[in-house]
């Protein structure tokens, strides 16, 4: 490394440390949030005008749910230290929220101390990809940053790069891990792994997932453990987005797509989330890698993540039948046609029995609220990517660039194969919807996500052939649009990870096979009574079930009692009368009368 090159790097740094310290409370990274975690405060006042103080300053952000009772919250992410109240004698119910934390008082005190930073992990996940998310505080880091590329030369191997970028990666997908409660799609997935049989009963999902992740629970019994899953899929993809890049690349320009993949934050939500989404983007990376070098002895590889492509999410049919077309392109002058042709129709009548067990939800019963799509469902697949309509303008206008620009075969076959991937599954999806059944849903078309980044990719990799001194600062712009893109399409996914809303109750009918799950981080595990019954809260993603309910202290006279933070178990059903469910601002509590 030059003199030049050292003199920008510690300049960097220490403007980068700068920019941390002077926008320290204003740093705000999508699904992360803040460095400090949010504060709620739930308060029944019995007649007069609330008035609550955060640090001594009165707090006027707040939500009213009914005459008397109100939600209180911190406006801007600062460090709270403490919470009082103007008048303790008309305070009828209190309880604080500090992130994900719960306490509730049964005696109301003058005064609450509080701290509500995160942990250093969270605190330097957030700090570093604040970096490429909130680049508008950065502006000099970036200036520095750019000369530093511009007369840096690497010494590293590729190799000992991508292990880097792996380990950053890694580490990125741990932060805030179990932060938030489980929410409902996860909840949908853990109550139909109790039991073996359980995997086989989703209408509408084929059943790979539901097996590994059975597996998965079988040897790691703690619930905090349970979306590390994802975690571990996450980091396979990234491995297989590598080495798939790599194969028409290269080593050292493959690298730039392992870099996107570890710091991106569809990618991070995805790796923490206890969902099928992770394992169908890696399977679908792989079965593309395995096509490219489709031979006598990738054939059984390729057919076992074709299969299990198939058995993970019902997309995967258009995927496999796209690959499907360009093999019989790619092979159609060669020997091993006859046995790309012969592992297709194996795969397909592995998938016969699928289709059959599944075929009556498939056709009628499953997803219907699903419609045919519209112009705004088609622009939705833009938002998945971009985010933004205009910023998919900027992309569509360097992707025809890019494809002008690109001169050898190999990269013009992956930019061809890449794109038309995404088209034809788009067009394949819309056709079926109103041919058959509507099925055409934004978030199944991240099935494509890892040919989206495949493309971002081969768009930097040639702005680095411009003849001009300041390509590495086009790299770097190019990148930046990226995380633009990245930050718009995260807020376009449907999570119902939004612990603060409005209370809503839901009865729910106890001869239906309902399951719950509740969830909060609370430290210990206490009762207390509310309205004369009990509430009882447990530590983060604590299962229970009806013989653990029974040897809790409850009193004999007290048949209706609370529980916050808890997935109830089928037995639960068999003794109880009636369950109802409230989502409050610290989750969802379940009555439950015996």
């Amino acid at each position: 490394m030059n003199k030049k090159a050292v003199i920008f790097l510690i300049l960097f740094l220490l403007s980068f440390l700068v920019c941390v310290f002077l926008f320290f409370d204003r740093i705000k990274v999508p699904y992360f949030n803040g460095i400090y975690k949010d504060i709620k405060v739930d308060l029944i006042f019995k007649n007069q005008s609330p008035k609550l103080y955060f640090n001594d300053i009165e707090e006027n952000n707040f939500l009213k749910i009914d005459n008397n009772h109100y939600l209180f919250s911190n406006k801007k992410n600062k460090l709270i230290k403490k919470i009082t109240f103007d008048s303790v004698e008309n305070i009828e119910s209190l309880a604080v929220y500090n992130g994900n934390n719960v306490q509730f008082f049964n005696e109301i005190p003058n005064e609450i101390s509080i701290d509500n930073t995160k942990n250093l992990l969270d605190k330097l996940t957030i700090i570093i990809l604040s970096f490429f998310y909130n680049f508008e505080f950065y502006f000099v880091s970036y200036i520095f940053l750019f000369l530093f590329l511009y007369n840096y030369k690497t010494d590293l191997k590729p190799r000992s790069i991508a292990v880097l970028l792996l380990l950053l990666g890694f580490i990125l997908r741990l932060a805030q891990l179990n932060h938030i409660p489980f929410w409902d799609d996860e909840i949908y997935i853990l109550t139909h792994t109790n039991k073996w049989f359980e995997a086989f009963q989703d209408p509408g999902n084929p059943p790979l997932y539901f097996i590994l992740f059975k597996i998965y629970r079988t040897i790691f019994k703690n619930p905090e453990m349970y979306r590390f899953s994802s975690v571990i899929l996450g980091i396979l993809f990234n491995v297989g987005f590598y080495f798939y890049l790599k194969s028409f690349l290269g080593s050292k320009r493959s690298l730039l797509g392992l870099f996107i993949a570890s710091i991106n934050i569809v990618l991070i939500y995805f790796s923490q989330e206890i969902r099928c989404y992770m394992l169908l983007m890696l399977l679908a990376t792989v079965t593309s890698f395995l096509l490219f070098r489709f031979n006598k002895k990738i054939k059984i590889f390729y057919f076992i993540s074709t299969l299990a492509m198939l058995y993970t999410h019902f997309y995967a049919a258009f995927y496999v039948f796209y690959n499907f077309i360009v093999g019989l392109i790619l092979f159609r002058k060669k020997k091993k046609l006859k046995s790309f042709l012969w592992v297709n129709l194996i795969a397909f009548i592995g998938f016969i029995p699928l289709l059959i067990y599944k075929k009556q939800s498939i056709i009628s019963d499953f997803n219907t609220w699903i419609k045919a799509p519209n112009w705004h469902d088609l622009l939705s697949v833009n938002d998945i990517f971009v985010g933004h309509f205009i910023v998919g303008i900027i992309f569509v206008g360097f992707l025809i660039f890019t494809y002008k620009k690109v001169d050898k075969k190999i990269e013009k076959l992956f930019l061809n194969y890449n794109l038309f991937l995404i088209a034809s599954i788009v067009i394949l999806s819309v056709l079926f919807s109103y041919l058959i059944k509507p099925i055409f849903y934004y978030k199944y078309f991240y099935i494509t996500y890892p040919s989206y980044l495949a493309l971002v990719v081969v768009i930097a990799l040639n702005l680095l052939k411009l003849k001009i001194k300041l390509k590495n600062v086009l790299v770097c712009l190019i990148l930046l649009l990226f995380t633009i893109n990245s930050k718009l399409s995260y807020q376009n996914l449907f999570c119902n990870h939004n612990l603060y809303i409005d209370y809503i109750k839901h009865d729910i009918d106890k001869t239906k096979n309902n399951y719950i799950f509740l969830s909060d981080t609370v430290e210990g595990c206490e009762t207390f009574k509310v309205n004369d019954a009990k509430m009882i809260y447990l530590p983060v993603n604590k299962g229970i079930s009806a013989l653990e309910l029974k040897d809790l202290d409850l009193s004999k006279d007290n048949s209706v009692f609370y529980v916050l933070n808890l997935y109830l178990s089928e037995d639960i059903y068999k003794i109880a009368k009636k369950i109802v469910l409230f989502k409050t601002p610290s989750g969802v509590f379940c009555k439950i009368e015996l």
